[in-house]
């Protein structure tokens, strides 16, 4: 089941629509496929074929890259989340993203990211970017934050076709809204 935490009331839509989506679901991943889109990030991510994502239509794996909780390396869990992610959602969340539901909380994207918690879980739409994104952050026991942009395919809006890092170095807050505002997504 997934964990969600309040959000601000701006969000509050969402999130109960997304918790009502859930409800009723088992711990164990939703079927996805993988997607040919392509994914920059670190030669060091996992390959598509280490995330658990399923490789072929209605067949779905666990997880098969570990993602320690708490997080101590916000990198490597970033890297982990963006190989994980790519292929189908589910209501606005990556389907490759359940089988780290048991270990993780997902929130809204304006609660600051820890160790045990990643801000941002639902896709939304910029008018300005003319495009579905959903902007996280994932931050470690040592406060370090790293942050990653999903964009669907804005047509089904089922399908995210991109999963890149996005640079969090001069960030003075490591939550979602940050890391879109970094990617360029709200102005």
């Amino acid at each position: 089941m997934t964990r969600f935490v309040a959000a601000p009331a701006a969000l509050a839509i969402t999130l109960a629509f997304v918790t009502s989506a859930c409800s009723g679901s088992s711990n164990k991943p939703s079927p996805s496929t993988t997607s040919s889109a392509p994914v920059t990030s670190p030669s060091s991510s996992p390959s598509a074929a280490d995330t658990g994502v399923a490789t072929e239509p209605g067949v779905t794996t666990s997880p098969a890259v570990a993602l320690p909780v708490p997080i101590t390396n916000a990198r490597a869990a970033r890297d982990i989340l963006l190989q994980a992610a790519k292929g189908k959602e589910d209501q606005g969340f990556p389907d490759g993203w359940h089988g780290y539901e048991d270990g993780l909380t997902f929130a809204g994207s304006l609660v600051p990211a820890d160790a045990t918690h990643v801000s941002g879980f639902n896709f939304v739409f910029s008018k300005s970017k003319d495009a579905s994104y959903l902007a996280f952050a994932v931050s470690d026991t040592m406060g370090a934050c790293a942050g990653g942009l999903l964009l669907d395919d804005n047509t089904t809006y089922s399908n995210i076709v991109s999963a890149n890092p996005v640079e969090m170095t001069n960030a003075t807050k490591c939550d979602g809204q940050t890391v879109a505002d970094i990617a360029g997504y709200l102005s």
